[in-house]
């Protein structure tokens, strides 16, 4: 494969921090080419099923046969020659063609996998606030019905194993905590990377996109940020839990419309959103570890 068909831009942002319409914006950008598949996580040795589980009637295999380029928001490829079918589609025009895998900003492995693969590749991170990204992330697992618990008790948990040193990097709180592979990535790849706050892609869009662009050293185009992936406050939470773990879920999705799920989904949502509540003394002790990441962060 010729270097310039290697993916050299990765969006390492943390999940439910705003990567997939950050990812919108930029593939608006003549100059950069987005694989079809927003999270390929191919620089990941293993995906949990409680970030990837996908229904039994998927196939990767068949996806690329028969589908490919079809858009798909996320898939587990392992396989060196299907990674590289990705930008396959990209041509001489593209300077930057991407990918932004959420998995690359927690899982240990992914920096030191990243830079093997090319070591001249642009990192943009984007981390959000760690209690309301945890927040947004367990109500997208609510609507999915990975989880019946409260959001209190779901970060009591992890808590209580932060505090014994057995954190999975792959809970709602431990998504929440950034500045351990930052460091790694910045260790790295040096001035390739840039880390952005959601907060300031809400409230400084222009701005925030003017360094974007000036970091890939390409002429600035007007954009506008559309909110993607919201995650809704859902009804029934407990029978869309068994419907998950029995896997009849599954066979609904497979053998319904998409029109027809979407209908029923909706009529599942509530008319209000809930909002985050905690005990005052687990939300500050909470406040005060998100606190000393971000300030890592911002060193």
């Amino acid at each position: 494969m010729n270097y310039s068909n290697k993916a050299n831009l990765f969006i390492v942002g943390a999940m439910k921090a705003g990567t997939t319409s950050f990812n919108n914006v930029l593939a608006q950008h003549p100059k950069i080419y987005f694989s079809p598949i927003k999270e390929p996580n191919f620089f990941v040795n293993e995906l949990p099923k409680t970030i990837y589980n996908p229904s039994r009637f998927f196939s990767i295999d068949n996806y690329f046969e028969r589908e490919f380029p079809k858009p798909l928001h996320i898939a587990d490829i392992q396989n060196q020659v299907l990674y590289d079918k990705l930008f396959s589609l990209a041509t001489e025009s593209h300077l930057y063609l991407a990918e932004g895998s959420t998995t690359y900003l927690h899982a240990k492995e992914s920096p030191d996998k990243i830079y093997s693969y090319n070591s001249d590749a642009k990192i943009i991170i984007l981390v959000r606030n760690g209690l309301k990204r945890a927040f947004s992330h367990y109500r997208m697992d609510v609507g999915l019905g990975r989880t019946t618990l409260s959001f209190e008790d779901e970060l009591k948990k992890g808590w209580e194993a932060y505090k014994i040193g057995a954190l999975s990097n792959w809970s709602y709180l431990g998504m929440s905590l950034y500045a351990e592979n930052i460091i790694r990535y910045k260790q790295l790849f040096k001035e390739n990377v840039l880390v952005l706050f959601f907060e300031d892609l809400i409230s400084k869009e222009d701005e925030s996109f003017r360094k974007v662009f000036s970091f890939l050293g390409l002429n600035y185009i007007p954009v506008k940020l559309s909110h993607a992936n919201e995650s809704s406050t859902i009804r029934f939470s407990k029978g869309l839990n068994w419907l998950y773990k029995t896997g009849i879920k599954d066979v609904f999705s497979y053998i319904l419309p998409v029109k027809v799920r979407q209908r029923a989904f909706n009529l599942l949502k509530h008319n209000y959103s809930s909002g985050i509540n905690l005990s005052p003394e687990l939300n500050a002790e909470l406040s005060s570890l998100f606190q000393e990441d971000i300030s890592k962060v911002e060193q």
